[in-house]
């Protein structure tokens, strides 16, 4: 089941605690509303969102190296994250 595709943070409430805030509401929806038992994601290395996830609780559990092409030539790694729920 995919959910959310492509979601940001608007940048002018980065640290304000919005996106922390949303990711528990995600965590308590996929576990009590959905009943599921885990959750997984896909992000856009070398942007330091791993270092997000992981405060969230978020594991990574491994990548695709140079997946992403941006720009027409810069390649990144697509990084994928594991949230056990249960």
């Amino acid at each position: 089941m995919r959910v959310a595709d492509g979601a940001r943070l608007v940048v002018g409430y980065r640290g304000a605690g919005v996106g922390r805030a949303l990711m528990r509401e995600v965590e308590r929806a996929a576990r009590d509303d959905l009943r599921l038992n885990h959750l997984h994601l896909e992000l856009r290395g070398g942007m330091g969102l791993e270092r997000f996830y992981e405060s969230c609780g978020w594991c990574e559990i491994g990548s695709w190296p140079e997946a992403l092409c941006l720009d027409g030539n810069e390649l990144r790694d697509e990084v994928l994250m594991h949230l056990p729920l249960r």
